[in-house]
């Protein structure tokens, strides 16, 4: 398990970097929020429902992950489903995630991070069916003695902070 988080993590890092280097940060910015992660890693089963007319049950309820970043696999059962527009009721998708792909998902830090330009959707797993459901998620998020802030490259007259530092 600790060699695979390491590749994930690996994989954590790339996605983190494409963000951060889109939103203006400098390599030097970079490398030290690289520093100032942690990483866990949360394997999760849920009980096929037993569901044979079709019948969906909510495995997970509707959420938004605290962290930096969640990259997530899964078994060959679906079942995430994100919310698709910035609104409370909006439409639910389900992503078709193809075998040993992954599903990144921005987490309420990484919106601060960038001063709100990276959306962290809501999100949930809905099951039926008579298979159980196993994924991974690797989670990355500030260590704890580091203060999380918008990057100054996010912030300026036409864009203020729009969080408070924490």
């Amino acid at each position: 398990m600790h060699a695979y988080a390491q590749k994930v993590a690996v994989l954590e890092a790339v996605v983190q970097r494409m963000v951060l280097e889109s939103a203006g940060a400098t390599a030097e910015y970079i490398e030290e929020q690289a520093k100032a992660t942690s990483f866990k890693l949360r394997l999760t089963e849920y009980a096929a429902p037993g569901t044979a007319d079709g019948k969906r049950v909510v495995g997970l309820p509707a959420h938004r992950d605290t962290s930096f970043l969640a990259v997530l696999t899964q078994n060959d059962i679906d079942g995430v489903e994100v919310e698709c527009g910035r609104g409370e009721g909006g439409i639910w998708a389900r992503p078709a995630l193809s075998p040993g792909s992954f599903l990144v998902f921005a987490g309420d830090t990484f919106k601060v991070l960038t001063n709100g330009r990276v959306f962290n959707p809501q999100h949930r797993v809905v099951m039926s069916g008579d298979k159980t459901r196993y994924s991974s998620i690797l989670f990355s998020s500030p260590k704890d003695d580091v203060i999380v802030h918008a990057i100054e490259e996010t912030v300026d007259s036409e864009h203020p902070a729009v969080y408070r530092p924490f």
